[in-house]
């Protein structure tokens, strides 16, 4: 079953949080028969290319991390009069870098010695960053490194990124445990792939723009399959729908504290735990609303899906002012 999957894989027991017993089912009956549509992936922050935007998909979620700044306050950039923010800034950042030949959008590239960090901080200039009062973004040499090792890796084991993409056969969970394995930064660990938000939100993206655009070689068989994400966002979700229970005195620290850091031990140990917990209450919400729907004939939905929509949920309305501290962690 797949929601046994998770619960086998949430080896961290906390007090502090957990599954606050049967809820998740009170909301599957209120959310089950609504629409889900898969999310759209065709604004102009991303290549219009199918194999392009596949590529930048990967390349961009490589740094996909820390995009908020405290308090609630966002990277910021703007763009022929629309605004960009957070994950959508750097994405339109590497857009207009590789639209204007200031990078280019290959691998190989990015591991030579051509590509350096003073360029990507180039690319980065035109962000507006809250945080420092300044333009940039945080933790920049690690998304250097992040980038340049993940290069160096990825054209040691493959000539072409088609190539890449025919290795992993038409199957979702090989392209998040090849893109888990090549994340050397993150410390792989095989007991912990499952937390790789950022490898399962490249197999997100990339299918959902296959059945976008009818593009089969973008889509995966085994979508169905993947992992949910280890989304902070979804955890004010769950946290405001009371899914998740969290101790008082931990809420007390969630309200304090402005960062949560993971050079902090103890940070570090909260950070795995929350998003822990949402992997198991995603996956249990997920079967209780396909048990109802399938129930009356309905079309069972996938984790893609869900994810789309209660994030979209969680960022409006009630969800939105629930906080949550800023995560400045490279995997989050």
């Amino acid at each position: 079953m797949y929601t046994d999957e998770y619960l086998k894989l949430f080896s961290v027991k906390s007090s502090d949080i957990t599954i606050n017993g049967d809820i998740y089912k009170n909301v599957a009956k209120r959310l089950a028969f609504n629409e889900f549509p898969y999310p759209r992936y065709d604004q102009s922050q991303f290549p219009e290319d199918n194999m392009k935007f596949a590529k930048f998909i990967v390349l961009s979620n490589i740094i996909n991390f820390a995009t908020f700044t405290p308090i609630k306050n966002k990277l910021l950039l703007l763009h022929m009069g629309v605004e960009y923010k957070g994950s959508e800034a750097l994405a339109m950042a590497l857009k207009l870098a590789i639209d204007q030949d200031l990078i280019e959008l290959d691998f190989g590239y990015f591991a030579s010695n051509i590509f350096t960090s003073e360029i990507l901080n180039q690319v980065f200039s035109i962000i507006q960053n809250s945080f420092f009062d300044g333009r940039g973004v945080l933790l920049a040499d690690q998304r250097f490194l992040m980038i340049k090792n993940f290069s160096k890796e990825f054209i040691a084991k493959y000539k072409y990124f088609e190539e890449f993409l025919s290795l992993c056969q038409g199957s979702a969970l090989s392209m998040h445990g090849l893109v888990s394995r090549l994340s050397l930064l993150s410390g792989y660990d095989k007991d912990k792939e499952f937390l790789n938000k950022r490898a399962s939100l490249c197999a997100y993206m990339i299918h959902s723009r296959g059945v976008e655009t009818q593009d089969k070689v973008l889509q995966f068989d085994d979508a169905d399959r993947l992992p949910p994400l280890a989304d902070s966002q979804i955890f004010r979700y769950m946290l405001a729908e009371q899914i998740i229970y969290v101790h008082p005195y931990f809420l007390y620290r969630l309200h304090c504290k402005t960062i949560f850091d993971e050079n902090d031990s103890r940070d570090l140990s909260y950070i795995h735990t929350m998003r822990s917990v949402t992997i198991v209450a995603m996956a249990l919400l997920l079967e209780a609303i396909n048990h109802l729907r399938t129930a009356r004939g309905f079309k069972k939905i996938n984790m893609i899906q869900l994810d789309s929509y209660l994030w979209r949920r969680s960022r409006s309305g009630a969800y939105g002012d629930t906080y949550y501290p800023y995560m400045l962690t490279t995997n989050c």
